[in-house]
């Protein structure tokens, strides 16, 4: 039986401004430089879907 996946969805997870301040501070932890620049990335993208969902504050 073969297995089914589908593509990761950011938005499921990072549902809160809370989950996002989390996601910031994991990449802090890291020190990467690459990866710190993406968590703000993928911040922003969670801050704007959190908006557009009527979840967030604009």
């Amino acid at each position: 039986m073969p297995i089914e996946t589908r593509p990761w969805d950011i938005f499921e997870y990072l549902t809160s401004e809370e989950e996002i301040q989390f996601c910031l501070e994991a990449a802090e932890e890291d020190g990467t430089p690459e990866v710190i620049a993406r968590a703000r990335e993928v911040a922003g993208e969670a801050r704007r879907h959190l908006v557009e969902k009527g979840l967030g504050s604009e």
